[in-house]
């Protein structure tokens, strides 16, 4: 099934989920299916333009077309069927559907941390364990915030997810440690000018593009740092280049329709009719957003270099479709939204009738 096909289908995922709306309609159009649509083309629209201007110079220097990389992303974009998929971008949408399951079946018993680790957190650590293995620190961090975000939705206990962030910090700051480069990536983070050649030479190129920018930019198509200055220009730092070619306000477009994404997220997570419903576009949201915050933080040097591609802009053609497919499903559910939302609440059963009472004849009294 396509993506199409699941935004179009009036269940979709979620047959179980089917509810009639006031006017007796399974399925319709409402406002936060349509700002999601809305968001998606906009930002799958600006990120072909900004591919097409970004890749050229790379595609040009390989011998090959510069319309390459644009016209294998407008594939990606329509066809939406992978080749080639990367196992993790898989990893992020199967945690997320596996983990509302999970917890729609667990009910109230997400109490405590046994309930919570078992199953769903061997399974949100064997998939993290396997991606780190690639290694893809990136969307390690991004599986573990996808399992995070699941269980807040899902109704877990605040000291149970403290807990588990905590731990997870930690594990994030061993593994940061445990390889040189990762070493390299973190220290050069706090001040990437003191090695712009070697460990800073990412974020210092980065930093560059967007500062001269401006703020309209230099032009579209007529950025500098694109000639081999930024690496990877049409993947990881793409947001560089907006920054450098539509400039200040570019950005800001980009931020704000991310932003206007995570809004029209949250508010359907709300209006879901049912609980695996809230959980899958509670996670979904957290997922798309979350990645871009990453992204552009990195970019922008409010955090360090990760290697995560911008969802939605950035050129990667399995990456693309599963988020797609994430994005279908959240318009799925924006479609079936009830406002106000039903309370979940245990069947009371009706009070038992009382037996009638029957009434001792009453006693005939003697006149003397």
């Amino acid at each position: 099934m396509t993506v199409l096909e699941l935004a179009r289908t009036p269940a979709g995922w979620f047959g179980r989920t089917r509810t009639k709306t006031a006017k007796g309609s399974t399925a319709r159009m409402t406002t936060s299916a349509a700002l999601v649509i809305g968001t998606t083309a906009l930002l799958l629209g600006g990120g072909l333009i900004m591919i097409l201007s970004s890749s050229w110079v790379s595609a040009y220097e390989a011998g090959a077309s510069p319309f390459t990389y644009f016209m294998r992303q407008l594939m990606w974009s329509f066809v939406g069927i992978a080749c080639l998929i990367q196992p993790s971008e898989l990893a992020k949408l199967a945690l997320v559907l596996v983990g509302a399951d999970i917890c729609v079946r667990k009910g109230r018993r997400l109490w405590t941390i046994k309930d919570v680790v078992v199953p769903y957190g061997i399974i949100a650590g064997v998939v993290g364990l396997l991606v780190m293995i690639q290694p893809d620190m990136g969307t390690t961090l991004i599986l573990a915030g996808i399992a995070f975000t699941v269980l807040f939705v899902a109704g877990s206990r605040i000291s149970v997810l403290g807990g588990l962030g905590v731990a997870g910090i930690g594990a994030s700051v061993m593994l940061s440690m445990s390889k040189a480069y990762r070493r390299a990536r973190l220290f050069s983070f706090t001040n990437p000018f003191k090695d712009p050649l070697n460990t800073g030479y990412q974020a210092v190129q980065s930093q560059i593009a967007l500062g001269s920018g401006g703020l309209f930019g230099v032009g579209l198509g007529a950025g500098r740092q694109k000639w081999l200055y930024v690496p990877n220009a049409h993947t990881d730092f793409i947001f560089s280049i907006i920054g450098e070619e539509v400039g200040l306000l570019g950005t800001f477009a980009v931020i704000a329709l991310f932003a206007l994404l995570a809004y029209a997220g949250v508010r359907i997570a709300r209006r879901a009719p049912d609980k695996f419903g809230r959980i899958v576009a509670g996670a979904v949201t957290a997922w798309i957003v979350g990645q871009a915050v990453i992204n552009m933080g990195a970019v922008t040097g409010l955090l360090p270099i990760t290697g995560v591609p911008l969802p939605l802009v950035s050129f990667g053609g399995s990456s693309l479709v599963f988020t797609l497919t994430a994005i279908g499903i959240l318009i799925n559910i924006g479609r079936q939204e009830e406002w106000p939302p039903k309370r979940e609440t245990a069947p009371v059963s009706a009070p038992a009738k009382k037996a009638p009472t029957r009434r001792a004849p009453a006693r005939s009294r003697t006149v003397r």
